[in-house]
C-alpha cells in the first residue's frame, strides 16, 4: 500500500487474532461500532473472516455490498462460506520446530499478538507486553470492561476470555528503516 502512496490511518484498524476469535461475540458490539463507516476488513485468518461474515449478516450488513472481507490463510473456509471471500496465503511460522517456551522475556517477531502474549506469559489480569516489529503495539489484560469505546484501543481477549486492551500502530520498523537508510546515504 505504501508503494502506491496509500497510508491507512491507525484508528481504522481493529486487531483480532485467534485468541480474540474465541470470544468474538463478547467484543461484537465494540467491533461493529469500530467498523461503522468502513467498506472493507482484513481478517487475521479464515476462521475470523467466516465468523465475522456470519455476525455481520445477522446485523443486516451485506457482504460484499456493504463490507468487503479479505483474509490471510487460504483455507477451504473461504470456498465453503455461504458468501465466498478472498483469502491470501499465510507466511510460514518462525518457529517450525516448536522450540519457543512460555514465559520468555522476549518473543521473536511472529505477527500474532496472541502468540506473543502466551510466549511472554502476558495472559493474566494486570499483565501486558509491548511488541515492536513492522507494526508496534502494547497490550494490557484488563481487570474490568472499559467504560466506553476508545477509537485508539482495540479489544481482544485471552483464551480464557479476559478482555485485553491493545494500542496498535501499523508502522514501526518500516519507518525506522527508512530513516536509517537516509543516514546511510
Amino acid at each position: 500500500m505504501e508503494a502506491a502512496g496509500l497510508r491507512p490511518e491507525d484508528q481504522g484498524f481493529f486487531w483480532l487474532d485467534n485468541i480474540g476469535f474465541q470470544n468474538l461475540e463478547r467484543v461484537a458490539d465494540y467491533l461493529f461500532e469500530r467498523l461503522e463507516g468502513h467498506t472493507g476488513v482484513l481478517c487475521y485468518n479464515d476462521e475470523v473472516a467466516f465468523k465475522l461474515i456470519q455476525m455481520a449478516q445477522k446485523r443486516g450488513i451485506e457482504i460484499p455490498e456493504d463490507l468487503s472481507v479479505v483474509s490471510i490463510d487460504n483455507s477451504n473456509l473461504a470456498d465453503i462460506c455461504p458468501v465466498p471471500f478472498t483469502s491470501c496465503f499465510h507466511p510460514k511460522l518462525l518457529d517450525p520446530a516448536g522450540n519457543l517456551q512460555a514465559g520468555i522475556p522476549l518473543c521473536p517477531p511472529e505477527g500474532d499478538a496472541g502468540t506473543g502474549m502466551v510466549a511472554t506469559n502476558s495472559v493474566g489480569v494486570r499483565t501486558g507486553n509491548i511488541s515492536a516489529g513492522t507494526s508496534v503495539f502494547g497490550i494490557v489484560v484488563l481487570e474490568k470492561d472499559l467504560s466506553k469505546v476508545y477509537p485508539e484501543i482495540d479489544l481482544v481477549t485471552t483464551s480464557a476470555g479476559d478482555l485485553v486492551a491493545m494500542a496498535h500502530c501499523n508502522t514501526c520498523t518500516s519507518d525506522l528503516n527508512a530513516w536509517v537508510n537516509i543516514f546511510d546515504e
